[in-house]
């Protein structure tokens, strides 16, 4: 969202982070619609922004929603892959 003075406002974490990925670090692995899987990190901040949506906007806590869509991702993350990777 922008101010009166057309600056960006909002959590950190509110931005697209796909756009300042280098190719090195995409994932290759294509989903079935053809795109490569969104990052931990974009899949992080997606889920923090919802969160932040849910409480309604109210700022401060930026930091609080990220850790925990981090847990929230990272928990998914390691479900999926079968607990594999501990």
């Amino acid at each position: 969202m922008a101010d009166r003075s057309g600056s960006v406002t909002g959590p950190w974490w509110v931005v697209h982070v796909e756009t300042t990925m280098s190719d090195a670090t995409r994932p290759k692995h294509p989903d079935q619609s053809g795109q490569p899987p969104p990052s931990r990190m974009a899949r992080i901040a997606q889920r923090a922004h919802e969160i932040y949506e849910a409480r309604g906007g109210q700022e401060g806590k930026a930091i609080d929603d990220w850790l925990q869509a981090e847990r929230e991702i990272d928990a998914e993350m390691e479900a999926a892959d079968g607990g594999k990777s501990s």
